[in-house]
């Protein structure tokens, strides 16, 4: 499957969930002393800066990149705007269309508008007019003239609402798209043209509000991204796939850049966090600031550790015996 940019920071995360989990067990393993547990922290913070100086690259050349297609990845696309056209030059019928053929109750009778551009016999352009009020109800497209229709559009009172889209011409929908009040209200994605809707994201007035991922098709939602105003506020993530999240998030905006203050991570599968991190502003990246640890789920922190600079400066132990998760 192909992962969209979405998917970028997950996979960071990831890593470094990994990472961090292969070397707690060869410290635990080995029984080091302060100063290799030291050197191995310092080792592992150092793979970290590098995994999100990486991500916010990669975030600041989607950003780029918006920026000079004059597109906000975040804002609500208005509804698209219907092509006006002379009736004349379309080929008019009337039809009948039973009920539920369009998921309607009753029998309609409209008028059939259709332009065969080209002349193949192919129509690229097919609108539906209610019979008695002449109101648009439905318009079918071939967006790219390959003699297949690849967007059906649904109307209520002359209004756009839904929209359905087949981007990749297989003859099968890979979009689903809602409207209200001339703007994106909801959209559904199937990005790796399986059958399975596996992208969500939810709008109100002009901007993104939540956005959800199916990253394995299973029908559970593995990463949630919550936003207000266009920025990040929380995120959660379910990197072991058992149904419920072990990351999560919390961003906030520094001098315009928006960065993660806080992650807390369930790295012994209870259900609930353990470990919970806390990051400061450095430039336009977040740095390790403190690092606390409930290794016996009592909800109480076992073990704190502190940085300075990225760099581990202090640690502080409930017991004398414990090691980090």
């Amino acid at each position: 499957m192909t992962l969209d940019a979405s998917h970028r920071p997950a996979i960071a995360r990831s890593t470094v969930a990994l990472l961090a989990a292969l070397s707690a067990a060869a410290v635990s393993a080995q029984q080091p002393g302060e100063a290799t547990l030291r050197v191995e922290i310092e080792r592992q913070q150092a793979l970290l800066e590098r995994l999100q100086r990486g991500e916010n690259e990669a975030e600041r050349g989607e950003a780029a990149a918006a920026a000079q297609s004059g597109v906000d990845p975040r804002s609500a696309p208005a509804a698209p705007q219907l092509r006006e056209l002379p009736i004349a030059i379309f080929d008019e019928d009337r039809r009948t269309i039973p009920a539920g053929s369009w998921n309607n109750r009753e029998r309609l009778s409209v008028i059939e508008l259709s332009l065969d551009a080209d002349g193949d016999g192919k129509p690229e352009l097919i609108r539906y007019l209610d019979a008695e009020s002449s109101l648009l109800l439905r318009q079918e497209e071939d967006r790219n003239y390959d003699g297949r229709l690849d967007a059906t559009s649904i109307f209520e009172w002359g209004d756009l609402t839904r929209r359905t889209l087949d981007d990749d011409d297989d003859g099968e929908p890979d979009g689903w798209e809602e409207y209200r009040d001339g703007r994106l209200r909801r959209r559904e994605v199937d990005r790796d043209r399986d059958g399975v809707r596996d992208a969500f994201y939810d709008y109100e007035g002009d901007s993104l509000v939540l956005e959800q991922h199916d990253a394995d098709n299973d029908g559970r939602i593995d990463r949630e991204i919550r936003y207000q105003d266009r920025r990040r506020t929380t995120a959660n993530e379910d990197l072991d796939r058992d149904g419920r999240p072990d990351v999560w998030y919390r961003y906030s905006v520094t001098d315009g850049v928006e960065l993660v203050t806080r992650i807390e991570r369930d790295k012994q599968g209870r259900g609930r966090p353990d470990v919970f991190e806390t990051f400061v502003p450095h430039g336009d990246e977040a740095q390790l600031a403190r690092r606390e640890e409930d290794v016996d789920g009592d909800g109480e922190a076992d073990i704190v550790s502190i940085y300075r600079d990225g760099k581990l400066v202090r640690r502080e132990l409930a017991s004398p015996d414990l090691r980090p998760l």
